[in-house]
């Protein structure tokens, strides 16, 4: 029995760090201190199930009983993880908190809202070079750690999240220019005209 709590601390540990989050900002976002998680990934503490359901779900995962004679076929199909699946998972998450209205989201204009998880979710599901990936690293941690009982966390709020907006117009719309430059327009009808 206590093999399957190891593993489970070791892939909570594994879940946390795949989502770029520190423990301190994982406890901090279900509530708990962050020595009680470290006790948690560490195996010195026998969580609860509604501890370990909370945790994975602040990391975007869900918890499933799986027969033993489906473990081999679920870890033969599942993709293995990479640093881009925890920019996206992280993402998500961020994306989640902002739509809950979470504070210091909570007084986010509707139109600017709407924008930001729009670029959360592009992120969250589109891949991107490691420039960008170190950039969007970058603002969902600042963004990550904004305090919300923090009176500077508003124009904070606002930079980085034009900052976020800013990062996906040049991704997104980089693939259409450089599409566009391979064979510019004018060049088609000077070809025609020759």
């Amino acid at each position: 029995m206590m093999d399957i709590a190891s593993d489970i601390a070791r892939a909570l540990k594994d879940a946390r760090r795949a989502a770029g989050l520190s423990q301190r900002d994982l406890a901090a976002r279900i509530g708990m201190p962050q020595s009680h998680l470290s006790k948690i990934e560490s195996g010195r503490v026998d969580a609860q199930v509604s501890t370990v359901i909370e945790i994975a779900r602040a990391l975007g995962h869900d918890l499933r009983l799986v027969p033993r004679q489906g473990i081999a076929i679920l870890e033969s199909i599942l993709p293995k993880s990479s640093p881009a699946d925890g920019l996206q998972a992280r993402a998500l998450l961020l994306a989640r908190r902002i739509d809950a209205r979470k504070p210091p989201f909570d007084r986010m204009a509707d139109y600017r809202r709407s924008r930001v998880l729009d670029a959360l979710r592009y992120f969250g599901h589109h891949s991107i070079g490691p420039r960008d990936q170190a950039e969007l690293q970058g603002v969902l941690k600042r963004l990550g750690r904004l305090d919300h009982l923090s009176p500077s966390a508003r124009p904070k709020v606002e930079r980085l999240t034009a900052a976020l907006i800013g990062l996906m117009n040049r991704v997104h719309f980089a693939g259409d220019e450089q599409a566009s430059r391979a064979i510019p327009a004018y060049q088609l009808e000077e070809e025609g005209d020759a």
